[in-house]
């Protein structure tokens, strides 16, 4: 019985250390898209317009809208020019994506 325990506290020790690896990256995720909002300067559209357009591009993902292959595409053009700026530093969220990695829950 205690070996079973001890399985079971080492299960939840990693467990918890995966969860602060995650929410560590979603933070750099949500830091990054800050940046890169930034950048495009997109703090001059207004603010309700900005949200709205983004919410319509997050709905026209999840529906499988054949724009989204044309918005990768942009995004990775504007990473790739982006890192050349920075000595060559591929960001990170273009690297998770690339990966295929689904942070949401």
């Amino acid at each position: 019985m205690q070996k079973h325990v001890k399985k079971l506290e080492d299960l939840k020790e990693k467990k918890s250390a995966l969860q602060e690896q995650e929410d560590k990256i979603k933070a750099e995720i949500l830091e990054e898209l800050s940046e890169t909002l930034m950048a495009a300067q997109a703090i001059e559209i207004d603010f309700y317009t900005l949200v709205g357009g983004i919410l319509d591009v997050i709905e026209k993902a999840k529906n499988g809208s054949k724009d989204t292959e044309v918005w990768k595409q942009a995004g990775e053009r504007f990473f790739r020019a982006r890192a050349k700026k920075k000595n060559g530093k591929v960001p990170i969220s273009a690297t998770t994506v690339e990966k295929g990695a689904n942070l949401s829950k």
